[in-house]
C-alpha cells in the first residue's frame, strides 16, 4: 500500500469516527455517548480514538471544530454580520440526521468536567473566532454577548418551539434582531 493510500485510509477512518461521534453526541451528549458505542458505529477499534484524537474530550472538540460553525458565517463583511447571523439562525431547522451543536451542548451540560469542555469549546471555537472577526474594544465581551443571544434564540426557537420566534415571524425577527446584533458587532 502506498503512502498516499495509507493517508486516504487514515483520513477515511478519522471521518468515520467523527461521523459516529456527531450522531452519538447529538443524540446523547458527552457523558452518555460511549467510546465503545462510537467505535462500534464507526466499525473501528477503540484504540483509534486515542490514535486520531488523543481522548474522548479531544474527539468532542474535533466534532465541533469539523462542523458548520460560526467560522463559516464570518466570511462576509463585518458591516453585514448582524443580518447574516439573524438570517442564518431564523432559517436553521432541526434535522435529526445531522450534527446539531446546540442540541449536543444542551445534552452535554452536566458535571463540572463536562462543563469545562463546553466552556472551552464555546470560547475557543465560537467566542474567540467571533471576537477576532469583529475586533475593537471589548471584542471578547461583545462576542460573548452575541453568542449568548444566538444560543438562547436557537434554544427558544428550535428546541422549545416558542411560537413568537417561529418561521412565520422570520421577516420581523430578522429586521429587529439583526440591528441588535449589529450594534454589538460595531461596539
Amino acid at each position: 500500500m502506498s503512502e498516499a493510500q495509507k493517508r486516504r485510509d487514515a483520513e477515511a477512518t478519522r471521518q468515520k469516527i467523527l461521523e459516529a461521534a456527531r450522531i452519538a453526541f447529538t443524540a446523547k451528549g458527552y457523558e452518555a455517548a460511549g467510546v465503545r458505542e462510537i467505535c462500534n458505529n464507526a466499525g473501528v477499534d477503540q484504540a483509534l480514538i486515542k490514535r486520531y484524537f488523543g481522548s474522548k474530550q479531544k474527539l468532542f472538540e474535533a466534532v465541533f471544530d469539523s462542523a458548520v460553525g460560526i467560522h463559516t458565517l464570518l466570511g462576509g463583511p463585518k458591516e453585514t454580520l448582524g443580518i447574516q447571523l439573524a438570517r442564518y439562525f431564523t432559517s436553521k431547522e432541526r434535522d435529526e440526521s445531522q450534527f446539531d451543536a446546540t442540541i449536543a451542548l444542551l445534552y452535554s451540560i452536566g458535571s463540572q468536567d463536562v462543563n469545562r469542555h463546553i466552556k472551552h469549546i464555546l470560547e475557543s471555537q465560537f467566542i474567540d473566532r467571533l471576537a477576532v472577526h469583529i475586533g475593537g474594544k471589548r471584542a471578547k465581551q461583545r462576542a460573548s454577548l452575541i453568542i449568548s443571544q444566538l444560543l438562547g434564540f436557537d434554544v427558544l426557537r428550535r428546541v422549545l418551539g416558542v411560537e413568537a420566534l417561529s418561521a412565520k415571524h422570520k421577516a420581523e425577527i430578522v429586521k429587529t434582531w439583526s440591528s441588535q446584533i449589529q450594534q454589538l458587532v460595531d461596539g
